[in-house]
């Protein structure tokens, strides 16, 4: 437990990081799943989901080299029009 005031501080300031970004990276994961189970937006929800990625490596949320392989993935991905 601990015992300094700016340690207490830190404990409750890392438990709202850690709040938002579970959001984020949830948010995230769940665009990717939509756009790999196939809806009919392509190319417009890709973009999308490819900046969100970039803002996640900007907030330092995720980190930059699992970022660029995700985005590598969803490049690899085809689709329909």
């Amino acid at each position: 437990m601990a015992h300094t005031k700016s340690a207490k501080k830190r404990i409750r300031s890392d438990a709202r990081k850690r709040e938002r970004n579970a959001y984020h990276i949830k948010s995230c994961r769940t665009f990717i799943k939509k756009f790999y189970k196939g809806s009919n937006q392509g190319l417009k929800q890709r973009s999308f989901i490819i900046s969100l990625l970039d803002k996640l490596v900007a907030k330092k949320i995720w980190h930059r080299k699992k970022v660029a392989r995700l985005k590598s993935y969803l490049m690899k991905k085809k689709i329909s029009t």
